[in-house]
C-alpha cells in the first residue's frame, strides 16, 4: 500500500509541476476549488500541496520531520500519521499526504481555529500526547489559563477520526528554531533526542527566550561539528589507502545527521588539513 501511494502521488505531482506553464482550460489535474490561491490537489484521495518558493519548500520539509518523528515515537494503541510522500521535481516540491477521516468537529487536542481556543482532551488524547512528548523531548506548558500542561507546538492538531484513531496533522512546528534564524531554520531530530532536557516547541521565530535551545545549538556549532571535522581529519590522514574507500568505510548514521547538510561548509572550514577537504564532500 505504501509504495502503490508512492508511486501514484510521484506520477501526480510532476503532471501537476508539468502543466504549471499551460492555461487552465487545458491542465489535467486543477486546484481545489474551495481553497482558492492555495496550490492544493485533491486527485484520487490524494491531498497535494504545490510548494513554489523556498520558505515553503522548507515549511514542508519540517512537517514530514515532524510526522516522521510521531511515526517513530511508537506509542501503543497511540497516534498515528497519514501516508506522506515528498517530491521534488524541476526546482518545486510537492508535499502529499494521505486521506484521512477527519473534520472541523474531530478535533480532540490542538487550537480549534475556529472557536479560536485550544482543545485540550486530557483523559485519552492528553495521555497519548504526553508519552509522545516525553520521546520526543517536547516540554509541557499551560497555555490559555488550562490547568492541563499542552505538550507539543501551538499548531499541532490531534483528531480522532471515524475509524477510530488518532491522528496527528499540522507538524511542522515539532523542532524549534535555531535562535535568530529564519522560520523553518530548525534543529536536527537526532540531535533534538539526544538532548538531557526537555525543549519548549514555541511557534516563534527566533526562540531567543528559550536558554535550552541556545544551549543545544552551541553544542552543535561548537562542540559537534568541530568533532565531527575532526574525525574527518583523522580517517583520511591515515596511511591505510583503504580508509579512502567510502563503500567499505562509513561513519554511523547518528553521527552524520547529527549535524546538517546545511553545516557541510562550516565543517569543511574546519578540517585540519587542507589535502582531506573535498573527499567528504564529493
Amino acid at each position: 500500500l505504501a509504495n502503490d501511494f508512492v508511486h501514484r502521488s510521484t506520477n501526480i505531482a510532476k503532471i501537476i509541476i508539468a502543466e504549471l506553464s499551460i492555461p487552465n482550460n487545458l491542465k489535467t489535474i486543477h486546484c481545489a476549488e474551495w481553497i482558492p490561491l492555495s496550490n492544493v490537489y485533491i486527485v484520487q484521495g490524494i491531498y497535494l500541496k504545490l510548494a513554489t518558493d523556498l520558505i515553503e519548500m522548507k515549511k514542508q520539509s519540517s512537517s514530514l520531520k515532524g510526522m516522521t518523528a510521531y511515526f517513530n515515537c511508537h506509542t501503543q494503541n497511540g497516534l498515528h500519521v497519514p501516508l506522506v510522500n515528498m517530491i521534488d521535481y524541476r526546482g518545486f516540491r510537492v508535499l502529499a499526504t494521505s486521506y484521512v477521516p477527519v473534520s472541523d468537529s474531530s478535533l480532540r487536542y490542538g487550537y480549534d481555529k475556529k472557536d479560536g481556543i485550544y482543545v485540550i482532551e486530557s483523559l485519552v488524547t492528553g495521555k497519548k500526547m504526553k508519552k509522545a512528548a516525553e520521546k520526543l523531548k517536547i516540554r509541557g506548558k499551560l497555555i490559555d489559563g488550562n490547568a492541563t500542561p499542552f505538550y507539543g507546538p501551538e499548531d499541532i492538531e490531534c483528531h480522532y477520526g471515524s475509524d477510530g484513531l488518532y491522528y496527528i496533522l499540522s507538524t511542522s512546528n515539532v523542532f524549534p528554531n535555531e535562535p535568530n534564524m529564519n522560520y523553518h531554520h530548525r534543529l536536527r531530530p537526532e540531535l533534538v533526542s539526544r538532548s538531557d532536557v526537555d525543549i519548549p516547541r514555541d511557534v516563534c521565530l527566533d526562540n531567543e527566550g528559550s536558554e535550552d535551545v541556545i544551549a543545544l545549538t552551541n553544542e552543535l556549532y561548537n562542540r559537534i561539528i568541530p568533532q565531527f571535522a575532526n574525525k574527518w581529519t583523522i580517517f583520511f590522514n591515515n596511511n591505510d589507502p583503504e580508509c579512502r574507500n567510502f563503500k567499505k568505510y562509513h561513519f554511523p548514521t547518528s553521527t552524520c545527521r547529527r549535524y546538517k547538510c546545511k553545516a557541510s561548509g562550516l565543517c569543511k572550514k574546519k578540517f585540519i588539513k587542507f589535502d582531506v577537504e573535498a573527499y567528504p564532500f564529493k
